[in-house]
């Protein structure tokens, strides 16, 4: 395992995003709503949402499009009721394929007035659909397989303060 970005770099990129939604925002009249992937944009959202000084409420969504560590490009959307939405700001944890990440677009821009996309990670490699983001903290080199700060393998490491380079082990 190498560590790619430190918990200090995180934190300062997380301070930078939230300066830049802060600025985006400031004349917003009603709550921003934040989306949040679940699982893994959940720390990254708690941290990120502790930077903001707009008014904003929260929601989750849990979008499935992993079978075995591979992108299987299926979502299953689990969202309450968010009501009648103004802005929403959807919060993942990285961006691959992009498969996921446009399927959220498309169905949240049908109830909303504005949707953008925020990301800690940006994994264009692997891309196998446009999508276009807002707000992208970390662009990945390669096609590495991250863990830490929410991201996991098999449900471990996402407690990790830090995000690294994760060989899985042989099958």
């Amino acid at each position: 395992m190498k560590i790619i970005y430190p918990a200090t770099a995180i934190t300062q990129e997380v301070a930078r995003l939230g300066q830049e939604i802060n600025r985006d925002y400031a004349e917003i009249t009603e709550p921003l709503l934040l989306v949040v992937v679940l699982q893994g944009a959940m720390i990254f959202a708690a941290d990120l949402m502790r930077t903001l000084t707009i008014p904003c409420t929260l929601a989750c969504v849990r979008a499935s499009s992993y079978r075995q560590s591979t992108s299987a490009g299926e979502l299953v959307l689990d969202l309450g009721d968010p009501a009648d939405h103004g802005d929403i700001l959807i919060i993942e944890d990285i961006v691959d394929t992009g498969q996921t990440a446009q399927a959220l677009l498309n169905h949240f821009r049908t109830e909303a007035r504005s949707v953008h996309l925020c990301t800690l990670l940006d994994k264009p490699k692997r891309r196998k659909v446009e999508v276009l983001i807002t707000y992208c903290g970390f662009v990945l080199a390669g096609d590495p397989f991250v863990i830490g700060y929410g991201l996991d393998y098999h449900e471990r490491y996402r407690e990790l303060p830090y995000i690294a380079d994760f060989t899985p082990p042989a099958s």
